[in-house]
């Protein structure tokens, strides 16, 4: 979960404070001076040590929530990636290089029926996923992709990526997932390319996702727009994205839920990070008094750590509730678990 990375903090002299308050060397039995001590050859000090356990950490966390919830919600995983052609034209309707951004954009929570101005429902589990990213250049340039996140008509940069293309097709992998953005501006810098026509097939791109099936207000849709450098958040909306195409999808994943209640789960989150830590100081290679003497210290401290995360994890998750009714779980209902007496 991206959005937990550095939300547990590591107290040090050139350290930010993170936004939960909570420092995992606050925690018993856990200092600077130990973490750097269970350092291997590839992490050398304390802090290569910390993201290591920081990424080690939130995978496990992430699964852990997945298997809590899936004993309550039967949730929508699998979606329909959607991209669409790249029959572009080189010879037509090309656009002069300018200082503008020129893409396409995705935005979640518009309706299907496009007489209404009602904002279609979008679930706190919904999230934009960037797949790839195709462009293609008349000349070999190295560009930069941008994506900004658009709130009512201003932009946010929560990406952006240095493409160093060919003439022709460019593949750009982002795999990405973009938490907490509902409308997405994907696009590049035209000011010193010339850029080729490449209209969207309406009847095919303006899709709308399979997690949606339950709800005919809660969509999403793609349209090709530019906007000024200046101004990324106002859109222009033509049949043209400048030679760009893409695998996009909006996705159902607990992840959006937990990143919207960080607070809820920060001494679950809290107490993990140091079970983490306590377990590289275990199984570390190095040789000191904290991995020899202290062993087994660590040993009696880990077990507790990984109560106490247990049971903070289990209350925060209980407080937690997910309406049936929400687009993104299946049948409309809950998992309920039954013990049948013979």
């Amino acid at each position: 979960m991206e959005c937990l990375k550095d939300y547990i903090g590591l107290r040090w002299a050139n350290g930010a404070e993170p936004v939960s308050g909570l420092y995992v060397n606050d925690l018993p039995g856990i200092s600077i001076k130990s973490i750097d001590k269970t350092a291997n050859d590839e992490q050398v000090t304390f802090f290569e040590v910390w993201e290591s356990i920081q990424r080690r950490a939130l995978q496990r966390f992430t699964t852990d929530v997945q298997n809590r919830f899936s004993t309550r919600y039967n949730l929508r995983r699998v979606t329909e990636n959607t991209t669409w052609n790249k029959q572009v034209d080189t010879n037509t309707n090309q656009t002069a290089a300018s200082a503008e951004y020129r893409g396409f954009d995705i935005q979640m929570g518009v309706p299907q029926l496009q007489v209404s101005n009602f904002q279609g429902w979008v679930s706190p589990m919904q999230v934009i996923n960037v797949q790839t990213v195709y462009i293609y250049l008349k000349e070999a340039k190295t560009i930069p992709l941008k994506f900004f996140s658009i709130i009512n008509g201003f932009a946010t940069e929560v990406y952006s990526k240095s493409v160093t293309g060919a003439a022709g097709w460019n593949e750009v992998q982002v795999n990405r997932d973009f938490y907490d953005v509902m409308h997405l501006f994907v696009a590049y810098d035209g000011s010193d390319i010339e850029s080729p026509y490449l209209p969207l097939d309406w009847t095919y791109d303006y899709f709308y996702s399979s997690v949606f099936i339950t709800s005919w207000d809660a969509s999403s849709r793609i349209m090709a727009c530019k906007s000024t450098l200046v101004d990324a958040g106002v859109l222009t909306y033509l049949n043209n994205t400048y030679g760009m195409a893409g695998i996009v999808s909006v996705r159902c994943k607990y992840e959006g839920i937990i990143c919207k209640n960080k607070s809820v789960i920060s001494t679950a989150l809290w107490y993990l990070m140091g079970a983490e830590l306590l377990a590289d100081r275990i199984y570390t290679d190095r040789l000191n008094r904290y991995t020899t003497i202290d062993r087994e210290i660590a040993k009696q401290l880990r077990a507790e750590f990984e109560e106490r995360y247990n049971v903070e994890l289990q209350l925060a998750l209980d407080g937690i509730n997910i309406q049936v009714s929400d687009p993104c779980i299946d049948c409309n209902g809950q998992v309920i678990l039954a013990d049948s007496l013979p």
